[in-house]
Order: C-alpha cells, then sequence, then structure tokens
C-alpha cells in the first residue's frame, strides 16, 4: 500500500527519465535487477535502449536469520532521520515534455513497516562493454559507497511517504 497525501507536490522534485527494468531470478535464489536507459542518444523519440545499465544489482537473502517484524517509527528514537529534502527542479527539455521544473524546495520521511523482515545483501558491481574508461570508472554506480551492502527484505510492507513544500 502507497499513500500519497500531498499530490500537489511534483513527485517529490525528483527527475524522472524513461528506463527498460530486467528482473532476473538465479537458481541460488538470487534476484538481479537492471536499469538501462532509453534517452542516451539523440534519438528525439528515444525509441532505443542503451545497450549498457546505468545500474545494477544482485540481492540475495542471509541465509539462517528468521524474519522478524519491523516498523522505521523507532529509528527515530536513536537518531536516525529519514527524512529527505530535495531542492528545486530546474525544467528538462525532455523530448516527451516529462521533464516538468518546480519552484520550492519539498521534502518527504517515508514511514514503512512490515511483518516479515528479512536481511539480505546487496552486490552492486556495474557491468561494462569495454574496459577502455576502467580508470575513469567505479566499481559501483555512486563514487564511493562501495561494492557490497546489506539491506532489508519487507514483504507485504506498507510504506506511507508524507511530503510537503518547505
Amino acid at each position: 500500500m502507497t499513500k500519497i497525501p500531498n499530490q500537489h507536490i511534483l513527485d517529490w522534485n525528483i527527475p524522472k527519465h524513461l528506463a527498460r527494468f530486467d528482473w532476473e531470478e538465479a537458481p541460488d535464489k538470487s534476484l538481479t535487477v537492471r536499469v538501462y536507459p532509453y534517452d542516451t542518444s539523440n534519438d528525439k523519440t528515444e525509441a532505443t535502449v542503451s545497450p549498457t545499465p546505468f545500474f545494477q544489482a544482485t540481492m540475495k537473502r542471509i541465509p539462517l536469520i528468521p524474519s522478524f517484524p519491523f516498523s522505521s517509527k523507532w529509528l527515530s528514537h536513536i537518531g536516525i532521520d529519514l527524512e529527505c529534502v530535495h531542492p528545486p527542479l530546474p525544467e528538462g527539455r525532455g523530448s516527451q515534455g516529462e521533464l516538468p521544473g518546480t519552484k520550492s524546495w519539498c521534502a518527504f520521511t517515508p514511514a514503512f513497516s512490515g511483518k516479515a523482515v528479512g536481511l539480505m545483501t546487496f552486490d552492486m558491481k556495474q557491468y561494462f562493454e569495454d574496459d577502455k574508461k576502467g580508470s575513469q570508472r567505479n566499481e559501483n554506480f555512486w563514487p564511493g559507497l562501495g561494492r557490497r551492502r546489506v539491506g532489508v527484505a519487507m514483504e507485504n510492507a506498507t510504506l506511507v511517504l508524507d511530503s510537503r513544500e518547505i
């Protein structure tokens, strides 16, 4: 369930682009997602997808750790603030009019909970067609973040995004 109380705020000032998502489940129960952007060439219709993914990650549950209930509400009690703040978004030059701009800052605080939460590993090694620019590339799509991370998997979770202008 996703609840969006303030729909007058235009997509939380986050730019959007058309992309193809490929999901692949492996025999070891890991799940890989690859995100391929469209508008990567001078093709005004954006009819072709990039052959190289912009982002990819392989996720796998950590075995022998049982599921547990979880709510993000308790995170504020230990000093973790989940508020996301975004600056005004300049209008883009999308060929389909899909990149509108905004004039104000906005913020949202995600709240999530689930009864069956488990831990999983994320391997965010990026794939490249060639190695010509290898020295200029990072092992992850976000420089300095590192390749491997631990996160949570939430089944039948509730997500509430409470947005506002600031």
